[in-house]
C-alpha cells in the first residue's frame, strides 16, 4: 500500500524523540495523577467530614502510584485493543 512507505518514515523519525517523549510523559503522568489523588482526597474530606489525620506522606505517594499505574494501565488496553483493527484497515489487509 502507499501509506507503507509514510508510516515507516514517520515511526523512524519518532523513535529518535522517544526517550525524551517518554521521561516527559512519565512527568505529566505522576503530576495529573497527583492532582487527581489531591482532588478526590479532599472531595472525600468533604464527604465524610474527615480532618486529615492519620495521612502520611508514604500514604500520598503510594495513591498517586497506584493512580498514575492505572491510568498508564487503562491508555494501553485503551491502545492496544483497537489498534490491529484499525491498522488492518489503514493498511488495507482488511
Amino acid at each position: 500500500a502507499a501509506v507503507a512507505p509514510v508510516l515507516d518514515e514517520a515511526l523512524a523519525s519518532f523513535s529518535g524523540l522517544a526517550p525524551a517523549s517518554g521521561i516527559v510523559g512519565l512527568a505529566l503522568l505522576v503530576w495529573s495523577a497527583s492532582s487527581l489523588v489531591r482532588a478526590i482526597d479532599g472531595a472525600f474530606r468533604i464527604i465524610f467530614q474527615d480532618s486529615g489525620e492519620g495521612r502520611t506522606p508514604i500514604r500520598d505517594v503510594v495513591s498517586v502510584l497506584a493512580v498514575a499505574a492505572g491510568a498508564f494501565a487503562a491508555a494501553i488496553i485503551l491502545i492496544l485493543v483497537p489498534l490491529p483493527d484499525f491498522m488492518d484497515e489503514v493498511l488495507g489487509l482488511k
